[in-house]
């Protein structure tokens, strides 16, 4: 598992995605005195987790979600607008890809739908996910078959269920950026990759919570993945003509 991986190339500690804040604080009071940091007294309880926001949704654990949004509800109810908007079509662009014999680009795009679930803490959506990669991974056709119909069909009621919740929520909760932050984000990506900042990374999920289109997230993601940098910012330069 990834743990191992970690240990073999000398990390003696790892936290798992989604990353909750509890265990966050907790492996850094192990690493440094919680005194100065005052980390001891930043733990949250599940149970003071307030929802009088965000009703039950089928296919969600929403105070486990909160959980990882540190308790900010009107954060929560913007990722799951992005996710309920980007995804209700994944298991057919996957299933696209698998067809093409394009199995790299369908694992990855698996294994990236895996991520957001587990964000948003939807527990059966992000177990099926990861089933779907392993079978592309296996190139297990069969598989694949029976996981990407049950993951499709999971996909559009949970998408259904988050966007019917939506309309429920009283306005002013869920906000849209604005119009000038995705320049601003992308110019400061750019003086980033420049420079080699590692905060590139913070700056791309930034992005990925961001207006900006999942299929152009995901191709300047691999592209900054290879490092490829002509490529990176020529493509960054095209998406600031393109939103700015």
């Amino acid at each position: 598992g990834i743990q191992e991986k970690c240990g073999q190339c000398g990390i003696n500690d790892t936290i798992i995605k989604p990353i909750n804040p509890n265990t966050l604080y907790e492996k850094l009071g192990q690493l440094i005195d919680p005194d100065i940091l005052g980390i001891a007294k930043k733990t949250i309880d599940l149970n003071t987790i307030e929802n009088q926001y965000i009703p039950h949704v089928a296919g969600l654990d929403v105070r486990r979600g909160l959980l990882g949004m540190g308790n900010n509800s009107q954060l929560y109810l913007n990722i799951l607008r992005k996710f309920s908007v980007s995804n209700s079509m994944t298991a057919s662009k996957i299933a696209e890809l698998f067809e093409l014999r394009d199995f790299e680009k369908a694992r990855l795009k698996a294994h990236s739908l895996k991520g957001e679930c587990g964000h948003i803490a939807a527990d059966r959506a992000q177990d099926l996910s990861k089933q779907l990669e392993q079978s592309i991974k296996d190139n297990n056709e069969d598989q694949f078959k029976i996981h990407i119909d049950q993951l499709d069909t999971e996909l559009q009621k949970l998408c259904a269920a988050i966007g019917n919740m939506l309309e429920t929520i009283p306005e002013g909760m869920i906000t849209n950026p604005v119009d000038t932050e995705l320049p601003l984000m992308l110019k400061e990506l750019k003086m980033l990759f420049e420079t080699r900042d590692p905060r590139v990374f913070d700056m791309m999920d930034k992005l990925g919570n961001s207006d900006l289109p999942k299929q152009e997230w995901e191709k300047l993601s691999e592209l900054i993945g290879k490092n490829e940098t002509v490529s990176v910012l020529q493509m960054i330069e095209e998406l600031l003509h393109k939103h700015g």
